[in-house]
């Protein structure tokens, strides 16, 4: 009812484009991080050799709740 047809001229497409390096580069400095660390924090990755990586699943988790330093 209240809703106008979004007509797409040249110039809205223009503004459009200006927003894509913008929409990249949140993608690329806040989405990817927060995706990379969610990741790890379900494996061990020993800082001596980095190419040792075990899955755990939810243990860490576990692990961090059941600590009494957590708490």
């Amino acid at each position: 009812m209240f809703l106008k047809k979004i007509k797409l001229n040249s110039k809205s497409l223009i503004g459009f484009l200006y927003l894509i390096p913008l929409l990249v580069m949140i993608i690329l400095f806040n989405i990817v991080p927060l995706i990379q660390s969610i990741e790890a924090s379900f494996t061990i990755r020993p800082y001596s050799n980095n190419f040792l990586i075990t899955q755990r699943s939810l243990n860490n988790y576990k692990e961090v709740l059941n600590d009494s330093y957590f708490w």
